[in-house]
């Protein structure tokens, strides 16, 4: 994905082909046998569609439904998800300075009157992709702040596994007030208590492996302790 051939690479990321690639991926082959072993980089929908035509008629080669949790992940939306990417003005946005926040948008807009550009994304799969235009150099790095926001907005396991950090509720999720779930300057608070509990524990070599300094991976981390903290493995 990041070689010269894939969408991730420096010079491909920010033409319009590299970053519709890179939301076919993130929205409809993730975690597939197609991303494994076809070819990451299309040129345009046309040239998508007669790459899906040539592969094998099982559902699951090109996608699986349940990739991104809830969303559901389908080859259908390939093609409006080239209009919008037309839409972007991708080549002349990427010339500009954005925030963190401003990049998320343009993928997933959080007003309800702004019809979602690409809706199977959804808040965590937009996350994931901000990570990896992070790595990228397109985005900036996401702050303690931006990473709060972004957990209120995919409200799942890593706000109850901030909760839990910051020590208000217990294992069972109980003691949590409802507001907390909503509340971005909580999240924050708990991204930052697991920023720091990471950076002291992590070596340096773990930390490029991850791009911690990009930010994007303290909400998986999250997450992923609050499962631990369901199987008992955290007292």
């Amino acid at each position: 994905m990041t070689g010269k051939d894939g969408p991730y690479f420096r010079d491909t990321i920010t033409t319009e082909a590299g970053i519709y690639s890179t939301v076919l991926w993130r929205a409809i082959t993730l975690r597939t046998t197609f991303s494994e072993v076809e070819r990451a980089l299309f040129e345009d929908y046309s040239d998508w569609n007669k790459n899906k035509q040539a592969m094998p008629n099982i559902s699951s080669y090109i996608s699986r439904p349940n990739a991104l949790g809830t969303a559901t992940c389908h080859p259908r939306y390939a093609s409006k998800y080239w209009d919008s990417i037309l839409k972007l003005n991708w080549l002349q946005f990427c010339q500009e300075p954005h925030s963190f926040k401003e990049i998320y948008e343009l993928f997933h807009p959080v007003s309800k009157q702004t019809p979602q550009p690409f809706e199977q994304l959804g808040p965590l799969g937009t996350l994931q992709l901000m990570g990896d235009l992070v790595k990228c150099g397109v985005a900036p790095p996401a702050s303690n702040a931006d990473i709060g926001w972004c957990m209120q907005l995919i409200n799942s396991g890593s706000v109850k596994g901030a909760a839990f950090l910051l020590g208000d509720i217990d294992v069972d999720g109980q003691g949590m007030k409802e507001w907390t779930r909503k509340d971005a300057k909580y999240c924050s608070r708990g991204a930052q208590q697991a920023f720091r509990i990471l950076e002291e524990n992590l070596s340096e070599t773990d930390k490029e492996f991850i791009n911690f300094n990009g930010g994007c991976m303290i909400e998986h981390a999250l997450c992923k302790f609050w499962i631990a903290v369901n199987k008992g493995l955290v007292k």
